[in-house]
């Protein structure tokens, strides 16, 4: 845990964050997986099923961030049928990309 808040810390010192907030801050379930993801202790992580699209994403935003030059990021996720397993993509974050946007 501290190694997280130290690392939050840090990513997020422009924003005034200190070492005492990211202590509460990486303590959250959706951040505590980011920083699992940021820092090479996991792959990637699934969110979403108790939380917010908001709630799910705002971390990775923070302290992963896109890319330079890419401004659109997608999402999907997957409906649990008896029979089947359905994905939807882009429903949350962005739900009517440009033909542009959704190559």
């Amino acid at each position: 845990m501290e190694r997280f808040a130290a690392d939050y810390a840090e990513v997020r010192k422009a924003k005034g964050v200190t070492l005492d907030q990211a202590r509460d801050t990486v303590q959250d379930v959706s951040m505590f997986g980011t920083m699992m993801v940021r820092q090479g202790l996991a792959d990637g992580m699934v969110s979403g099923a108790a939380h917010t699209t908001a709630h799910t994403i705002m971390p990775a935003f923070q302290v992963i961030k896109t890319p330079p030059g890419v401004s659109i990021v997608s999402s999907v996720f997957f409906m649990c049928l008896p029979d089947k397993v359905l994905v939807y993509g882009d429903c949350a974050v962005n739900p009517d990309p440009t033909a542009e946007q959704a190559r």
